[in-house]
């Protein structure tokens, strides 16, 4: 990080695993790569809004959020999960294949 707190590694690291994965992704059809890079994007970006969301029940309960304020963000955590796992479908087997690959790859670094 730099001296503002700008995770600067983990920008250029994202910039090269998504140019590299975009070289990848190269076909005839501009469309065809247009639509793998989407899906692929969805798939690397909606993973850790998921392992968020699956977190804050504990952290609502580790800062002593009252009852009725934590059904409530509760509540919208199911909504947004829910949601999140359907774009994953959406996104397909192969981008899911990928996608997963990546951010396994990118736990093993970050570990």
């Amino acid at each position: 990080m730099d001296h503002r707190g700008t995770p600067i590694k983990g920008i250029v690291a994202i910039t090269l695993i998504q140019s590299a994965l975009s070289l990848m992704t190269i076909s005839p059809s501009l469309y065809e790569q247009f639509e793998a890079l989407v899906n692929l994007a969805v798939v690397t970006n909606v993973i850790p809004y998921v392992l968020c969301m699956a977190a804050i029940f504990i952290m609502q309960r580790i800062a002593h959020v009252e009852a009725t304020e934590r059904h409530v963000t509760d509540f919208m955590a199911v909504i947004a999960t829910t949601y999140s796992f359907y774009a994953l479908y959406g996104s397909g087997f192969e981008a899911m294949m990928w996608g997963s690959i990546v951010t396994f790859l990118g736990w093993s670094a970050y570990g």
